[in-house]
């Protein structure tokens, strides 16, 4: 696959007005296409509001140089940020669902497409706010481990409920697995494993529930640092009752998940996403708050009419209950 090439859009004034800025200045990893473009600006604004000098690569498809520059236009000019624009059509033949797309798949490809002299990168999914600062996360020892990650709330084990095939790949079902939304990555471990091009070659080998998220589980086979759950807030954390972060997490670890999470991650879930209608996460309001700090400052999804109408009804009748019973 090759690169493209590499440029840096331009960034406007900060208007935080209070961030919580970190003492490192980390290198994270990004990637996305154009129709995540508003998600991306949202995880880059809520980044740049704690690490206004962090060191950033996005690697992305064909993203139109105006929509680059409108999704950095509010971004404090001191982030260091650098667009990777990379040929993803070898990714075309790859057995994965149609909804995915080719950007996301470009996370596997982080060895042959970051400058040689990145040897460890904190890779977050687009879907992603940064809420507090990530120097402990950032630090963390990685000993002989190639990643350090949190165990996915839906699926903590290889053997779990749409989890891997693990007979067909011949690993042990209790073996952990973990979300790839947020992971911490020794890039000089990865390069010498050839973690990238396995996770390819069993990608275009087997079918998987989730096509690259399983092709990195299966190239590592539990072999991750386990990271509190605080470091990426998944939608099963917060979606109770039966979220099986409650089986594998310590109870006082998922509570600090739960209630004060160190970075947020919107992903895929029955409880919708803050940038569609209905969406019912209890995050969305920090989303949005975020949002309104970029380009796309008071957008929101339009929800359907028959729902609000319904929403607006069931509203009324529960007042209405209140007036008539006194609760």
């Amino acid at each position: 696959m090759a690169r493209r090439g590499t440029d840096e859009a331009g960034a406007g004034p900060s208007t935080s007005a209070s961030p919580r800025v970190g003492i490192t200045s980390p290198t994270v990893v990004l990637t996305a296409d154009s129709r995540f473009i508003m998600p991306l600006a949202v995880a880059l604004r809520s980044l740049a509001d704690i690490h206004p000098s962090a060191r950033v690569y996005v690697l992305h498809d064909r993203i139109a140089g105006g929509l680059r520059a409108r999704s950095t236009s509010t971004l404090p000019t001191s982030l260091q940020l650098h667009w990777i624009d990379v040929d993803a059509s070898p990714l075309d033949d790859l057995r994965v669902p149609d909804y995915l797309s080719r950007a996301a798949l470009l996370r596997l490809r982080l060895d042959d497409v970051l400058p040689a002299d990145v040897d460890r990168v904190l890779y977050l999914d687009a879907d992603t706010v940064v809420c507090d600062p990530v120097d402990e996360l950032w630090t963390t020892k990685l000993g002989d481990h190639v990643v350090a990650a949190v165990r996915d709330a839906s699926v903590p084990w290889a053997g779990a409920p749409r989890g891997l095939p693990w007979r067909e790949l011949g690993i042990d079902p209790h073996t952990p697995y973990f979300n790839t939304g947020v992971m911490l990555v020794s890039l000089a471990r990865w390069r010498a494993k050839g973690i990238g091009a396995h996770s390819l070659q069993l990608l275009a080998a087997h079918s998987f529930r989730w096509p690259d998220q399983c092709a990195l589980n299966a190239a590592l086979r539990g072999d991750f640092e386990i990271l509190k759950p605080k470091w990426n807030q998944q939608a099963a954390h917060v979606a109770e009752p039966g979220s099986l972060g409650w089986v594998v997490e310590e109870f006082a670890d998922m509570a600090t998940a739960v209630t004060s999470p160190a970075i947020i991650h919107f992903n895929f879930s029955r409880l919708n996403r803050p940038w569609q209608p209905l969406c019912r996460h209890p995050e969305r309001q920090r989303w949005l708050e975020v949002l309104d700090r970029t380009a796309w400052a008071s957008w929101r999804p339009q929800e359907p009419r028959a729902s609000l109408l319904w929403r607006i009804g069931r509203r009324l009748r529960r007042a209405l209950r209140v007036l008539l019973r006194g609760a």
